[in-house]
């Protein structure tokens, strides 16, 4: 699955805070430079000289509300194509599968499973970790770290909280204080290679819904902190052969005896992928279809993958 190169998505992601926001660097972060910031700090890049450097948003913790919300949309539809990353035994009357590596121990131990390799593995995980990997597979989607487009036009603020003692109601920790993002613009990328066309409506859902607001990241969210804009410039999709349609996922791009040992769809025929898109480009070794209006395309492709497992389930 990872071994050789079919297709990518490269995303442009911006994105603007609509309230505070506050990704808190962990331990004293920026405070051991700069003993001046607040007591929870935005995590920051570090310079050569050893000054503290401008905020950033880690690829990281932008991918874990990515993956965690596209969790939440697979399993409210098809509640046994999300696995429980929280658990990793089935339990009796359980809704939710137990954790795919505690599925997958056994794999690959079979001499028929052996020349198989991770396609066994990658067949029997749950949608969700199909693309976005487990500790078994590789992830299909990786996330650029986001930094200031224009680092003087940013503003943050200082908030300040304080812990109630639930018994006493008193003051039981604090006050202490928050440094927030209140306006400013941050750049990133949102990759996806080898990518059926549902796995794609999959991140094309879940960054839709970040972008309208719905979908809340860093701390404070339960305090109306971390609700974002997002807006995506551009895509780019690349092949490395010419793609029968411009936008086309592996199951069309790879032989028919691959995409069933792989477990992929069966091929679109561009039933399902009749985006209006101008026609692919040579540049180099790659085909290469640039596409302007990023925000149109996710919103076409945002159904495909309630397609793509009705499909497999019938």
């Amino acid at each position: 699955m990872h071994a050789w190169f079919v297709n990518e998505a490269v995303i442009s992601v911006v994105l603007q805070p609509l309230s505070p926001i506050l990704v808190k660097a962990g331990g004293e972060g920026a405070g051991s430079l700069d003993p001046t910031l607040p007591d929870m700090s935005f995590v920051r890049t570090r310079q050569r000289d050893g000054q503290v450097g401008d905020i950033f948003i880690p690829g990281s913790s932008f991918r874990g509300v990515l993956r965690s919300h596209a969790e939440r949309l697979v399993r409210s539809l098809f509640p046994h194509q999300a696995c429980d990353v929280l658990h990793h035994k089935a339990e009796e009357g359980a809704t939710l599968p137990p954790r795919c590596v505690r599925k997958l121990e056994g794999i690959g131990k079979k001499d028929s499973e052996k020349k198989e390799g991770g396609a066994a593995v990658y067949r029997q995980s749950c949608y969700a970790c199909r693309a976005f990997g487990n500790t078994m597979i590789a992830s299909k989607v990786r996330v650029s770290d986001l930094y200031l487009v224009d680092a003087d036009k940013a503003e943050t603020a200082v908030r300040y909280g304080v812990a109630i003692d639930r018994v006493t109601g008193a003051v039981a920790h604090g006050p202490w204080e928050m440094e927030v993002l209140t306006r400013g613009s941050l750049q990133g990328t949102v990759q996806v290679r080898n990518f059926t066309l549902g796995q794609l409506g999959l991140v094309a859902a879940s960054l839709l819904d970040m972008a309208d607001g719905l979908v809340p990241i860093g701390l404070g969210k339960s305090r109306g902190l971390g609700r974002v804009r997002l807006e995506f410039p551009n895509i780019t999709l690349r092949y490395l052969r010419q793609p029968p349609y411009p936008l086309a996922g592996v199951e069309d791009l790879i032989p028919a005896d691959d995409a069933v040992l792989n477990g992929y769809p069966r091929p679109s025929s561009g039933k399902r992928a009749a985006v209006e898109l101008p026609p692919a480009q040579r540049k180099g070794l790659f085909h290469v279809v640039q596409v302007s209006d990023g925000y149109k395309l996710l919103q076409e492709c945002a159904p495909l993958w309630v397609t793509e497992l009705e499909e497999e389930q019938r």
